[in-house]
């Protein structure tokens, strides 16, 4: 707790939750500056259709101006059709966000994401260019090939 920002249960739950019964899509966290903790902001159920356009109605959920952690699950296919899935951590902190919500946010993510084990990639993201859907499957994937 180096930023003096605690951890919420539910946020560690609801990882858990995703990581083991897959039926979380997604889930934001933010920072509730009077309670000094990081909370559960948004969760989303996954569902047999999800695909890039679900992934781009989540990018399309943040804010140009407020930090949040979000925790994604991304399933993708592979370019000789293997079928893969993996826990994505993404630290959004745009450029519009006040300094003071980019540094509690930067200082407190090394240990919510050592609360979250099971993290496949890490992405760091202060524009969308950086967490559009190309991008991050290239990350993930190795261009498709992983």
């Amino acid at each position: 707790m180096a930023s003096g920002v605690a951890i919420n249960e539910a946020v560690v739950k609801t990882f858990d939750e995703m990581k083991l019964r897959h039926t979380t899509r997604y889930f934001t966290c933010a920072i509730d500056m009077e309670k000094g903790e990081i909370v559960v902001d948004k969760t989303v159920a996954a569902s047999k259709e999800d695909n890039q356009a679900t992934y781009e109605e989540f990018i399309g959920t943040l804010s140009p101006k407020e930090s949040r952690y979000c925790i994604y699950d991304l399933n993708y296919t592979l370019k000789d059709g293997g079928e893969r899935s993996k826990l994505l951590f993404i630290t959004w902190n745009p450029d519009g966000a006040s300094i003071k919500q980019k540094m509690t946010y930067s200082s407190s993510k090394a240990e919510l994401k050592k609360k979250l084990n099971g993290v496949a990639d890490d992405i760091q993201a202060t524009d969308f260019d950086e967490i559009e859907y190309e991008t991050v499957y290239n990350k993930c994937s190795a261009c498709g090939t992983k």
